[in-house]
């Protein structure tokens, strides 16, 4: 992939590590970990708010987080600008033009200012609940690692679901399994706990990479190796910790549990949830006025 012009240096080592999908994880939570500390100590920005804009929008946000179904106005992207102004984030990566711009054209608001949860905030003083060193480029540094990140873990997803088919089909071998008996007493089981799997197997045949299947099977008569190609990951998993009571197998019915969280860091990773924004790295612990002393800079 080619290097895209004025890539900051930060990023171009983030799309180096990408190549090594084995410790993706790992290495890039531990990356903006690092660039976050670092940043937080040298890069704040300076106070240029316009007042009356900034009082308004207070006005119309209550403070008050624990408040439920507040309505909250439509924000331009000036005056989303102004509302981050407001909270302590600088302009000093990321220029207010620009990032008017980015607003405009690359990102939505309430999606960027979610990964905010990983900075800390001043607690009590002037400068209460304003964020300690935050600046607007460090959120579309997030965002772009955010994505990455989820790209490759949804990889990492499919991988696990697709060896976790052939680990199944491999124990069912061990046994000498019958796979269409076992997938009749799975099936009937599902639809005894009112879990509905034959309306799940029938939505497969408006699917052109199921329907011909479907067509040979109109009893639901499936062999195993059949079956994992046309129910949900959701189902197989609960057909994994089936034939794993049927087999007996421990290890099986561990693995039932790590599939189940598998599958919503899957689910996260393809519905384009955010990855970075309080999951793993958690929330910001808020730091009185003394430990920020040295960290905000005068007239924030």
């Amino acid at each position: 992939m080619p290097r895209p012009s004025g890539e900051r240096p930060a990023m171009r080592a983030l799309r180096a590590l990408l190549r090594m999908p084995k410790a993706i994880v790992r290495i890039a939570f531990r990356w903006m970990e690092r660039t976050k500390d670092k940043r937080n100590g040298r890069l704040s920005p300076k106070a240029s708010h316009d007042a009356r804009t900034i009082e308004k929008l207070r006005g119309l946000m209550p403070r008050d987080r624990n408040m439920a179904n507040v309505r909250k106005p439509w924000l331009t992207p000036s005056q989303q600008v102004a509302h981050l102004k407001s909270e302590g984030v600088g302009f000093r990566i990321c220029s207010e033009r620009d990032a008017e711009e980015y607003l405009k054209s690359n990102n939505n608001y309430f999606r960027l200012k979610s990964y905010r949860a990983n900075f800390a905030r001043v607690e009590g003083g002037p400068n209460d609940g304003k964020y300690i060193g935050l600046d607007f480029g460090m959120l579309t540094d997030l965002s772009i690692i955010d994505m990455r990140l989820r790209n490759e873990m949804l990889l990492i997803t499919l991988d696990v679901e697709h060896f976790s088919k052939v680990r199944l089909l491999g124990k069912m071998e061990e046994r000498r399994a019958d796979g269409y008996k076992i997938v009749r007493d799975f099936l009937q089981q599902q639809d005894d706990l009112g879990t509905h799997p034959y309306d799940e197997i029938d939505k497969g045949k408006s699917s052109p990479y199921t329907s011909g299947l479907m067509e040979r099977r109109p009893d639901y008569d499936f062999p195993a190796w059949e079956l994992i190609e046309v129910i949900s990951f959701g189902r197989f998993i609960h057909f994994y910790k089936f034939c794993a009571d049927k087999f007996d197998n421990r290890r099986m019915r561990n693995d039932f549990y790590m599939l189940q969280s598998v599958k919503g860091l899957r689910n996260g990773c393809a519905d384009n949830t955010t990855t970075a924004s309080s999951t793993t790295l958690g929330r910001g612990r808020r730091r009185t006025p003394h430990e920020a002393r040295s960290r905000v800079p005068s007239g924030v």
